[in-house]
């Protein structure tokens, strides 16, 4: 299984980034991971310094759960919360370049992938531009449903 190292709606140079693909459930059905959660942490990335390490509580997995809470998984923190990077609020605010607003207790609705390692680029990441954002439910069904209707086209249901 091979991991993406870059998101499908967004570019990076540096520490720049843009959209370059706008969301759709499609789109969003590719993500090597997808859940509802409550941001409980905010903390330095120790990737690069336009992310921010976020820990979440789930509420409920769209999908890859068993690739980020396996036995050892070191994107699981001691008190079982899972570890994300995101990117980092502009200025101490609460929302990022692209667009994205979080605090400690806010709810959302977050996608991304799993970077495969190489260089300094490891582990989870959020997708931006539209993949990460506010919880609301008529969103959450919306992802329900993308995720619902990408396992029915998966062979054998894998």
């Amino acid at each position: 299984m091979s991991t993406q190292a870059a998101s499908p709606g967004l570019s990076t140079t540096g520490s720049a980034a843009s959209c370059v693909q706008g969301f759709s459930p499609e789109a969003l059905a590719e993500a090597g991971f997808a859940f509802d959660g409550t941001v409980v942490a905010i903390g330095d990335s120790a990737t690069f310094d336009f992310e921010r390490r976020v820990t979440f509580e789930v509420h409920h997995w769209y999908a890859g759960q068993a690739a980020l809470t396996a036995a050892g998984s070191d994107q699981v923190d001691g008190s079982g919360g899972l570890l994300i990077d995101m990117p980092a609020p502009d200025g101490g605010g609460a929302v990022s370049s692209e667009g994205l607003a979080y605090a400690v207790g806010e709810r959302l609705l977050v996608s991304g992938a799993v970077r495969d390692g190489s260089g300094p680029a490891q582990g989870p990441v959020a997708w931006s531009c539209g993949f990460t954002g506010a919880y609301d439910t008529a969103t959450a069904q919306i992802w329900q449903d993308a995720f619902a209707a990408n396992e029915g086209q998966k062979p054998n249901g894998s």
